[in-house]
């Protein structure tokens, strides 16, 4: 058992009046009696708890009412913590052996509290791609050290390039990992699908990226194909769709409009790849207004399916 259990243990047994001693301490968690002694003095001298000896209930208690460990009352705090495991999960970032030592070690300093919490928590997502824990290690290594990045980069078709990249961001989008960088080889900005990262190497090369905004390039347009946003797109959403919608923010510069006939949103794009996603997951209840190219393609798409299902569009 850890330091930390032990000190929450007695200060549990301090609070509920129980007296406790340092013999009790060591013997609860079988530990020896100057352990037990450290552990006391830990938490009365660096935590600043009111503990005083009672002689003639031969156990400690506390002098002032009200004192708490850290995060003990706080399950928000606790809540807080929860999630980013499940998201850590989920992504595959808990095979890198840091994180699995930190999930350790907090989850000792929370304690049962912690434990209770976090297994009423459920997350479910889909098409998680997790990324390979050498990937992240590498690019958080770079992140720290300013340092350039070199790595394989395979493409959906398998199509792979070597590219030594200067690293901007980490970003989780839909339960997927990516990578913001300057690549080299292409001379600008690029995203990169950690997925299909391999070999990455951190450069003793310092990053020269430091007039590059990329929270900007970031927020300029909808979706993860991120770029200098050329579309203002406009679709109308009738129905339960409506409904839905109007409640939603996809991006931050976001227009709606009320009209007769629905509530038309407005987006700012650089690319169609999702929107046509999300159009066709709203089905007869999205339908675009602008821009006229995004119509077709949307037609053409549609026209496809059918054509595969030997159906008539």
């Amino acid at each position: 058992m850890s330091k930390l259990e032990r000190i929450y243990y007695f200060h549990r047994e301090v609070s509920l009046g129980r007296y406790p001693d340092a013999a009790k301490l060591a013997g609860h968690f079988e530990v020896s009696l100057s352990t037990a002694h450290r552990d006391i003095e830990y938490l009365r001298d660096r935590l600043n708890a009111p503990l005083v000896y009672e002689r003639k209930m031969k156990g400690y208690r506390y002098i002032e009412g009200g004192f708490a460990l850290p995060f003990e009352k706080s399950p928000a705090a606790l809540f807080l913590f929860a999630v980013l495991n499940r998201l850590a999960e989920d992504s595959g970032l808990m095979d890198i052996p840091e994180m699995e030592n930190l999930q350790k070690v907090m989850g000792q300093f929370y304690c049962a509290d912690y434990k209770k919490l976090a297994g009423r928590i459920h997350c479910e997502k889909i098409e998680v791609e997790p990324a390979p824990p050498e990937a992240v290690r590498a690019v958080l290594m770079a992140f720290h050290n300013d340092s350039r990045l070199r790595f394989a980069y395979a493409k959906p078709n398998c199509e792979t390039s070597f590219r030594k990249v200067d690293p901007l961001r980490l970003i989780n989008y839909q339960g997927r990992w990516y990578l913001l960088g300057y690549c080299h080889m292409r001379g600008s900005i690029r995203m990169f699908h950690m997925a299909r990262v391999s070999s990455p190497e951190v450069l003793e090369e310092p990053c020269e990226c430091g007039d590059v905004d990329a929270d900007h390039f970031l927020q300029g347009s909808f979706g993860i194909f991120k770029g200098e946003p050329v579309h203002d797109v406009k679709i109308l959403f009738t129905d339960t769709a409506a409904d839905v919608v109007r409640d939603q923010v996809w991006h931050k510069d976001q227009r709606m409009k009320e009209t007769g006939d629905g509530l038309v949103l407005s987006i700012p794009a650089a690319d169609f790849t999702e929107i046509k996603m999300k159009v066709l997951q709203y089905g007869w209840r999205a339908r675009v207004l602008e821009p006229p190219e995004l119509r077709r393609e949307l037609a053409e798409e549609v026209r496809f399916m059918c054509e595969s299902m030997g159906m008539q569009p």
